[in-house]
């Protein structure tokens, strides 16, 4: 499961915008099901991964 991590390398921020560039560095097989994904469900990466991460840090609790 070690190999499915995503990690985040690079995090900064884009000049007179609130948005946010990350850079995730993911295995092929984590790459190819992220594909799969966009394709069936009509979302660019960029978009799925915002979902994705949203919905992770939902759920984590912030002391």
């Amino acid at each position: 499961m070690r190999d499915n991590l995503v990690h985040i390398n690079n995090y900064e921020k884009i000049i007179d915008s609130d948005k946010k560039t990350i850079t995730l560095q993911i295995d092929k097989i984590l790459l190819r099901k992220l594909h799969m994904v966009c394709k069936e469900t009509n979302r660019n990466k960029s978009q799925l991964v915002n979902d994705i991460l949203n919905n992770a840090l939902e759920h984590i609790p912030i002391k």
